[in-house]
């Protein structure tokens, strides 16, 4: 009997994979399992935090699905670890047979939009250099993985959210692989899609728990506060292992490149935003300092500061 966790792109048996995990309109959670021709296989609605006993339709494997909720264990079971990810049991490229050539083509678009908008030409390089056609196809998978919540968060908003997002993420494991942290053996594209999952778990979470779900602007401040956590979390927990000047991009990314949503005004999603970044700054800046001496030079950190407290000022000023 072998247990595991739902996550979306995991390979159940041959053939079989999970395409979609959503919440139902009674708060139970569904799950998708479809195989490569697109036909549905089975599919397994259970309470949280409980247990389910299902057999795949066609087969003998009985599979013991464990729905988890939580930040990090693995949010509303959307969550894909890096560990998993290493085992390599999927490519991204398998994940979509059950999505049509038009919508993949429809999101593709977006994405590559996105990039070109990358206000940092080094960095849009660097971006543009590691986002293969197969990774970008796995980003185009977000929308679809959403489900009903797409009416919360939008699909393009948040097809461009996670690309903003992914510029961290392809900055941290770029050090990582070149550190050899991870070996020599790594498919960077499974890497990339571990990431992205990540992504789609933090966003799937926030848009389907109180109070969050009330308002789009609960929505906007949900997504910063966990990108929030989810930068403290990687950073701190590897110091040194991203430099000032690589930092200092991803701030320019963040105050340039989040798209802006209709109905939030924003001077309150720049505040949000720079409020977050100022803080991991300052504690980042701090903490490179103490371990690995990565100081960088006085202007150029009086010029990202002085802008950062300038965007807090304005939101607070429009609060007021």
């Amino acid at each position: 009997m072998e247990l595991q966790k739902i996550v979306i792109g995991d390979k159940i048996t041959d053939g079989v994979y999970c395409l979609k995990a959503i919440h139902n309109k009674n708060g139970n959670f569904e799950v998708i399992l479809k195989d490569k021709t697109g036909e549905l296989l089975c599919e397994l609605a259970s309470e949280r935090f409980v247990d389910s006993m299902n057999e795949l339709v066609g087969g003998a494997v009985k599979t013991t699905f464990v729905v988890k909720n939580g930040m990090d264990t693995a949010p509303l079971g959307v969550i894909k670890s890096l560990t998993a990810a290493e085992k390599g049991t999927y490519k991204p490229s398998e994940l979509f047979d059950g999505l049509s050539a038009e919508k993949i083509a429809e999101y593709t678009a977006v994405i590559k939009d996105s990039i070109k908008r990358i206000p940092d030409a080094n960095v849009r390089a660097f971006v543009e250099l590691v986002l293969t056609d197969d990774v970008i196809t796995g980003l185009s998978l977000l929308p679809a993985s959403l489900g009903h919540h797409a009416r919360y968060a939008g699909g393009a908003l948040a097809t461009t959210a996670s690309v903003t997002t992914l510029v961290i993420q392809y900055s941290l494991q770029y050090k990582r692989l070149n550190n050899g942290l991870y070996g020599t053996n790594i498919d960077w594209s499974i890497l990339v899609a571990s990431s992205l999952l990540q992504c789609v778990g933090m966003l799937d979470y926030i848009t389907s728990e109180n109070p969050f779900r009330k308002t789009n602007v609960g929505v906007e401040r949900g997504y910063m506060s966990v990108l929030q956590r989810r930068l403290e979390k990687v950073c701190f927990s590897n110091p040194g292992i991203i430099s000032d000047d690589v930092f200092a991009r991803i701030l320019n990314i963040l105050a340039s490149s989040v798209p802006m949503k209709s109905g939030v005004k924003s001077t309150r999603k720049e505040g949000a935003i720079f409020r977050g970044c100022l803080m991991l700054y300052e504690e980042l800046d701090m903490l490179d300092s103490e371990i690995a001496g990565h100081d960088i030079e006085e202007g150029e950190e009086y010029f990202y500061n002085r802008k950062l407290r300038r965007n807090i000022s304005l939101v607070e000023r429009e609060v007021a």
